[in-house]
């Protein structure tokens, strides 16, 4: 069984009955009445999860999914998440078997062991460039030992600035068009009536004495040159010129794609279930949600809106 699948719930289920005669001791994870069944695992960070019987995992309890706590959830974003989250980026081999655990993955390992990959040689060792660290806001990819650079910079260590690569997955939004500043830098120049790093902000009104925003958004004027103009900036989850429409709300803890701003390295973290708070990847960049980092666009699909 190859690693390049789609996900597939009845998958799944054949695979819970084949893996779980390995599994051995004793679990202390409650994985519901609804014949959820516990099972240990080598995912760092992970020792327990819970497969359950509608051929999901979690890393909580199969109830999560049983009561239907997801039915709150816009569908905007169930999209987001479930075209996302994909094995093809695992590093489960090309003979284990990915599986999808809430907002993260795991590897059923030709073995039996359930772990964050599969290899054949546990005690091979590679060589990690970014052990010292990234530089220019280069993220480190703790599985491979290297760098993954923003738009402009290349290198082991993301060290070698190339300012003709600056645009490199910038995407502009509304009809914005990415221009390098500096040899260092590059910006969206924007139409007429939008602003902001991406062209994400939309006029509303000349002045906010005279304009409006909804779902707890904020009224800014912003003053480029001689003009004055106002924008509601939205509270995460909110989009529209006044902030009128809601697309996202958490369904439980943890990192969850932006489906509007997904193409800019936007993505969300949920804590306390119910507060959402805003991230960003470096210029270039995007969350893959389903590896838990920032990563090359080429390798994160945004939603179709």
């Amino acid at each position: 069984m190859t690693t390049n699948s789609h996900y597939c719930p009845l998958a799944f289920v054949f695979i819970m009955i084949i893996i779980y005669p390995h599994v051995h001791g004793e679990c202390s994870l409650d994985c519901g009445s609804h014949g959820g069944r516990c099972l240990q695992t080598k995912i760092p960070d992970m020792s327990e999860i819970c497969s359950c019987p509608d051929g999901t995992y979690s890393n909580s309890t199969c109830l999560d999914v049983a009561d239907g706590q997801e039915n709150n959830v816009t569908s905007i974003n169930i999209h987001a998440r479930r075209l996302l989250a994909v094995c093809e980026h695992s590093f489960c081999g090309d003979t284990g078997v990915c599986i999808v655990i809430d907002s993260t993955f795991g590897c059923i390992c030709p073995d039996g062991a359930i772990a964050d990959r599969c290899t054949a040689n546990t005690n091979n060792a590679f060589i990690s460039y970014c052990t010292g660290g990234c530089l220019n806001n280069g993220v480190c990819n703790p599985l491979t030992g290297a760098c993954i650079c923003p738009s402009g910079f290349m290198g082991v260590r993301c060290e070698i600035a190339r300012s003709t690569d600056l645009c490199r997955d910038i995407v502009c939004r509304n009809g914005g068009v990415c221009n390098v500043i500096s040899p260092t830098y590059a910006t969206c120049w924007c139409l007429l009536g939008f602003h902001g790093d991406y062209c994400e902000r939309q006029t509303v009104a000349p002045r906010c004495a005279s304009s409006r925003c909804y779902n707890g958004g904020t009224c800014y004027e912003h003053s480029p040159a001689s003009t004055i103009f106002a924008y509601c900036l939205c509270r995460p989850g909110f989009i529209g010129s006044r902030c009128e429409v809601e697309y996202f709300r958490c369904p439980t803890n943890g990192f969850y794609a932006d489906a509007y701003g997904c193409a800019q390295g936007k993505y969300f973290e949920c804590v306390e279930k119910t507060i959402i708070i805003s991230r960003s990847c470096p210029r270039g960049l995007r969350f893959n949600f389903f590896l838990g980092r920032c990563d090359y666009a080429s390798n994160v699909a945004c939603p179709a809106l």
